[in-house]
C-alpha cells in the first residue's frame, strides 16, 4: 500500500476551527490548545530548556498567533503555523548546551566502532549495536529510561535539539521540520542523525551498566 504524501495545506475541519476563533468562539480556541500545546511545548523546551520559560514561549505564541489569526490562509496545516510562532520567540533564547554548537560538535558514534579502511567490510560495524527488542518492556519503557533520554537531548546542541523535539517529541515529518526550522532537508537529516546517535549512545551505557 503507498504511502499518503504529507498534508501541504490546512484541513477544511482546520479552517472551520481557525474561522471560529476568529469569531471569538472560545470552545475553538480550546479544541486547538488541546490539540497542539504539547508539540508548541516540545519544541519551546529545544531551545529554552528551563520549563517555566518554555511555557512562556508557548503562552507568548498563542498571542501572537490569535493577534495574527487573520493571516491564516490555509496555505499550511494549522500546526506548522503554530511551530512557526514558538520557534520565533524561542529562537532569540536558545541554552547551548556545553560543547559549542553543531559544527563543533564531535562524531555522532566513535569511529573505531567501526571497521578501518585495511578491513574487508570498511566503514562497517565491527560488532552490531544490541537489539533492545529483547529487554523486558517495563526495562525499555520505564522512567529510568525516559530521564536518560531527557538527560541525552538537554546535552545536544540547540540545533540538535530543534530537529529531534520537532521530529521525535512533537512527531512532525521531514519537511514540516524543515519547513518549520527553515533548514535545508540534508541538513536537517545530517542534524537528526547525529542527535538520535547520542541519544542512543546514552541509552547504551544506561543498559550496559
Amino acid at each position: 500500500m503507498a504511502l499518503s504524501a504529507p498534508r501541504t495545506t490546512a484541513t477544511p475541519e482546520e479552517l472551520q476551527l481557525v474561522a471560529a476563533i476568529r469569531d471569538g468562539d472560545e470552545r475553538a480556541f480550546t479544541t486547538a490548545v488541546e490539540r497542539h500545546y504539547g508539540c508548541m511545548l516540545a519544541v519551546a523546551k529545544a531551545f529554552v530548556i528551563a520549563p517555566d520559560t518554555a511555557g512562556q514561549v508557548v503562552q507568548d505564541a498563542w498571542s501572537a498567533a490569535v493577534g495574527d489569526v487573520e493571516g491564516f490562509d490555509g496555505r499550511t496545516p494549522l500546526r506548522p503555523w503554530l511551530l512557526r510562532f514558538v520557534v520565533r520567540l524561542a529562537a532569540p533564547l536558545a541554552a547551548e548546551a556545553d560543547g559549542g554548537g553543531a559544527d563543533a560538535a564531535t562524531p555522532a558514534v566513535a569511529a573505531e566502532r567501526f571497521r578501518g579502511g585495511d578491513d574487508a567490510f570498511p566503514g562497517h560495524w565491527r560488532a552490531y549495536p544490541r537489539d533492545w527488542r529483547t529487554l523486558a518492556d517495563d526495562v525499555r519503557r520505564g522512567e529510568a529510561v525516559r530521564r536518560v533520554v531527557e538527560t541525552a537531548i538537554t546535552a545536544l546542541p540547540v540545533e540538535q535539539r530543534a530537529i529531534i523535539a520537532m521530529r521525535d517529541i512533537a512527531g512532525c515529518g521531514h519537511r514540516e521540520a524543515c519547513d518549520v526550522l527553515e533548514l535545508a532537508e540534508d541538513t536537517a537529516r545530517e542534524r537528526l542523525h547525529r542527535a538520535r546517535c547520542r541519544v542512543r549512545s546514552a541509552l547504551e551505557r544506561h543498559f550496559d551498566d
